[in-house]
């Protein structure tokens, strides 16, 4: 299937594109899971906002296979933007079950939250509530069969004072990054700053909770919401643990965390469409004759 960008597309444009592809895919469910995702995501990141470019984004994904547990998510809710990328592995069920019930499961909360005004949305709570969900949608025997779980999900809050935006974030088992031309006045010690920063690319990592999957079904599965603040031009990254865990390279080694920070770093002054393919090219030299181990779903945003 043709690639396109679908971010050139006006929204009615958008719809009869995915008709087309319902009719040629409906025996390719994850396919077509795929694709819809992609258009439902930039359809959201369309929305109206006098103060945000929303559609300064990428969105690398690249499956394994055709099915696959990663997924990526958004929505805008009380004009608070919402983005999530997962990584769901449970042996018994599909990639493409597993990735459309995190993403039925996110549109439930969501909409859930939407309609209870006097509940408060925060990242932190958006998980539990997926962990409350995957824990109660299956069986016990499934639930044992869990073996990889990782979520990063960030809220945006879009009413900005002076381009300042509120930001919130949670994760479980991956980090989040973000670059900011000039250092980040915080006393927050969650937020690492990386120290080969260049002086006009400061990325800072904040660390997700690491929970086992022998401790998922916790019934105190306690997560951190970070709150912090971001400026207009600083950009967020989102991301699975496909890229980072590739083997490859000279001697058949992991691409590592650092490898990722030192290029985002170096990438920083690339337009943020291209980052995508900066970082896709860095993926296929690396990984080289390797077969692709892990799914791949890295979203960068330029607020």
């Amino acid at each position: 299937m043709e690639c396109f960008k679908a971010d050139k597309l006006k929204k009615n444009q958008i719809l009869n594109y995915l008709c087309k592809i319902n009719y040629f895919c409906q025996k390719q469910n994850i396919e077509f899971l795929v694709f819809k995702n992609l258009l439902t995501f930039t359809m959201n990141l369309q929305a109206e906002s006098s103060t945000i470019n929303l559609n300064e984004h990428f969105i690398l994904y690249r499956p394994a296979e055709k099915i696959t547990g990663d997924f990526y998510w958004s929505k805008t809710v009380n004009n608070n933007l919402i983005i999530c990328v997962a990584d769901f592995s449970v042996q018994v069920i599909s990639g493409s079950e597993i990735s459309k019930f995190g993403i039925d499961s996110l549109n439930e909360i969501i909409n859930y939250f939407e309609t209870n005004s006097d509940k408060n949305i925060s990242a932190s709570n958006i998980i539990n509530e997926l962990i409350i969900k995957l824990k109660s949608s299956f069986s016990e025997e499934s639930k044992k069969t869990i073996n990889h779980l990782n979520i990063s999900l960030i809220v945006i809050n879009l009413n900005s004072n002076n381009y300042i935006y509120d930001i919130q974030w949670a994760g479980i088992n991956n980090p989040f990054y973000f670059v900011k031309k000039e250092k980040l006045k915080s006393s927050d010690n969650s937020i690492i700053f990386y120290e080969k920063s260049t002086l006009n690319s400061n990325l800072y990592e904040i660390n997700a909770n690491e929970i086992s999957v022998e401790n998922i079904n916790s019934e105190n599965l306690s997560l951190t919401n970070h709150s912090f603040k971001l400026l207009k031009g600083d950009v967020i990254y989102l991301f699975s643990d496909g890229l980072v865990d590739q083997i490859g390279g000279p001697f058949g080694k992991k691409f590592m965390s650092n490898q990722l920070k030192n290029i985002i770093i170096d990438m920083t002054d690339n337009e943020i469409e291209d980052q995508k393919f900066v970082l896709d090219y860095a993926f296929e030299l690396w990984k080289g004759d390797y077969p692709q181990i892990d799914d791949i779903c890295i979203i960068g945003l330029k607020l």
